[in-house]
Order: structure tokens, then C-alpha cells, then sequence
């Protein structure tokens, strides 16, 4: 009897054993799937020690490896600042508050689900903000003056600017040897009390005295002077092609003009010398002679000699001009007959045969 009591005792000793093992593995699994912690809320003021503001900064806090959201400080408030670590793990731990990397003197345990309306915190000082550069609007400076140089002139078309490292100025007004409205507007702070160096066409001016330092707004009269300046090169003008004209060639008209010829009479002599057969030729008429051929001229056009009127010395075939030897007027005689005779002679010739 004693002995099936031992052994229903041993029995009922493995199920409770059995059954606290079972409730153990149910706890653990509970556990492992219990939900996040709700999150913890937090709200105060914020004091810098040092007397400076964080307005417009933002406020977060960290728990180990967890960082809030960031909220805003408004009026050195912070509210809505929400700490909510991704599991339980997280219960108990630390919360520090930061403001840009400063810490805050005020720390706390991480409560699930709590709220904390009146969690005043204070910072030993606050990062300084980085200032935004404020460009600098600032005028140009003018300069006129006149323009010097060495044995030579201003060449037409020259230009004249300002320089102040890399800053070029536009061109300047150039009237004659003088120059006006060069105006250098770099635009920046930082070319104040630079140098100013002026160029014509490309050469460099001798410092004026005294330098010229840029000062926006600034008028100024600056008389340039230049030397070594090289003189300009006369460019040559291309002539045009000369276009010879085909012209149609047209003869010369040459009039031709009689010689004048003086008539000598030959005084009679004892042996009969025959005259030169010079014949008495009319003086120039009244058209005067026309000049050389030229290239473009009429076709020569003859004109017959007119002879001079002459003053009778008798009617007949036989008259001429001043005395006649007799045997001149029997040699006229025979060559004026001489063709008659030949005729005659061939007719009976012609009857003969």
C-alpha cells in the first residue's frame, strides 16, 4: 500500500514539474512578443546659462543609441518632444536632452507611457551660429582725363579700360586725345583700395601720380600717359581692277592736207629745160588740219585738192600759169595727140588686115 502511494506522488511530481516548464517557455514567448513601449512626453523651458537665446533651435532627445524627433524652441519653450525607443529594452535607461551637440544639465529615467509637463531644462551655452555673408552693395568709380602719348597721337578707334585683378571695366568715351566716362563698377568689397591699371589698346599706361586706388562713388580726373605706344601701319587701300574697255576699233579719218607749194618760175634760157612738173597747188583751205590718228577714228576719207582760182593768161589749151617755154608747150602738144594717132594707126591696121 505504502509503496502505490510513492508511486502516485512520483507521478503527480512530473506533471507539476512538466507543467512549470511549459509555463516558463509560455513566459518567455510572452516576452519576446510583448508590443514597444508607449512613448514618454515631455515639455518646459530652456535657459542658456550664459545669457544667449536658443530661439529658433531645435531641442532632441537620446536614449543609448535612440534619437528623438527634433522640436523647435519658440519664446525659450520646447513642447510635443516625444521619446519613443523601438522596444522595451529600453525601460529604465537614461534620457539625455541636446541642443546642436550641447547637452543639457537635466537627465531622466525613460518611463513608458509617462508625461513630463513641466521638465525644465538648462544648457551651459549654445553653438553660435555660422553668419550668413551679407553681400556689400557698393557704386563705381569715373575717371576722365586726358590721354599723353609719347610722339604719336590717340589712333582712331582705340580703347581704353580699367583693370583690377581679373576685373575689367567697359571700354571708355574716347573724344580727340581725351577720354570720359570710364567707369569700374566691380561690384564687390573686396576691390577697395586696389590699384587701378589702365590699358590702350592692350599697352599698359605709366602709374599715374598719384595712384589710382579704386573708391566706389569716387569722380575722378586721371591724366594717362603712354610711351613706347607703337605707330600704326598705314593699311593699304586696295585698288580697284582697272577695266579696260573693249571698244570696236573704227579707222582713223585722216584728212590729208596739201603741201603749199611755192611755184618758182624758171627763167627761160637758150637750151630748153623742161619744167618740173610741179603743178601749182591750192593753199590750205580754211579747215584746220586734225590732229594725230587716234584709236578710235572714221575711215580716211579723201578730199580733192581744190586749186586756188588763178588769174587768166589766156583762153585755149594752151594757157598756164606764168611763162611756158615753147618747146615745154610743143611736148604737151605731142603727148596730148599721141593717143589720137595711136588710134588711127590701128583702125588702118585692123582694114589691112
Amino acid at each position: 500500500m505504502k509503496l502505490k502511494k510513492w508511486r502516485l506522488s512520483g507521478k503527480l511530481l512530473g506533471v507539476a514539474v512538466a507543467g512549470l516548464l511549459m509555463s516558463l517557455a509560455t513566459s518567455i514567448a510572452v516576452a519576446q512578443t510583448f508590443p514597444p513601449p508607449l512613448p514618454a512626453l515631455f515639455l518646459g523651458t530652456v535657459t542658456i546659462e550664459d545669457g544667449k537665446t536658443a530661439n529658433g533651435l531645435f531641442i532632441t532627445a537620446r536614449v543609448e543609441d535612440y534619437t528623438s524627433e527634433p522640436f523647435i524652441i519658440e519664446d525659450n519653450r520646447y513642447g510635443l518632444l516625444l521619446v519613443a525607443p523601438p522596444d522595451d529594452s529600453y525601460r529604465n535607461k537614461t534620457i539625455t536632452f541636446h541642443i546642436d551637440g550641447i547637452q543639457a544639465n537635466e537627465t531622466i529615467p525613460f518611463k513608458s507611457g509617462s508625461a513630463n509637463l513641466s521638465f525644465n531644462l538648462t544648457f551651459p551655452s549654445v553653438p553660435v551660429p555660422t553668419p550668413t555673408p551679407t553681400p556689400v552693395v557698393i557704386g563705381p568709380a569715373v575717371y576722365s582725363g586726358r590721354i599723353v602719348i609719347a610722339g604719336g597721337a590717340v589712333p582712331e578707334g582705340a580703347t581704353l579700360v580699367a583693370r583690377m585683378d581679373g576685373y575689367e571695366s567697359p571700354p571708355a568715351a574716347i573724344q580727340g586725345q581725351e577720354y570720359v566716362n570710364l567707369v569700374a563698377d566691380p561690384g564687390n568689397e573686396s576691390f577697395i583700395d586696389m590699384p587701378s591699371i589702365f590699358f590702350l589698346n592692350g599697352i599698359q599706361s605709366s602709374p599715374p601720380s598719384p595712384p589710382v586706388s579704386f573708391t566706389p562713388g569716387e569722380f575722378r580726373t586721371v591724366d594717362l600717359i603712354f610711351t613706347g605706344f607703337p605707330t600704326p601701319e598705314p593699311t593699304a587701300t586696295e585698288a580697284p581692277p582697272t577695266v579696260t574697255p573693249t571698244a570696236t576699233q573704227i579707222p582713223p579719218t585722216v584728212t590729208p592736207v596739201p603741201p603749199t607749194a611755192t611755184a618758182t618760175p624758171v627763167p627761160p634760157t637758150s637750151t630748153p629745160v623742161p619744167p618740173t612738173a610741179t603743178a601749182t597747188t591750192a593753199p590750205p583751205t580754211s579747215t584746220p588740219a586734225p590732229p594725230a590718228a587716234t584709236a578710235t577714228s572714221a575711215p580716211a576719207t579723201p578730199t580733192t585738192p581744190v586749186a586756188s582760182p588763178t588769174p587768166e593768161s589766156g583762153g585755149g589749151c594752151g594757157a598756164s600759169q606764168g611763162p611756158v617755154a615753147p618747146l615745154t608747150a610743143m611736148g604737151n602738144l605731142f603727148f596730148l595727140l599721141a593717143p589720137l594717132g595711136m588710134i588711127a594707126g590701128f583702125r588702118r591696121w585692123r582694114r589691112k588686115a
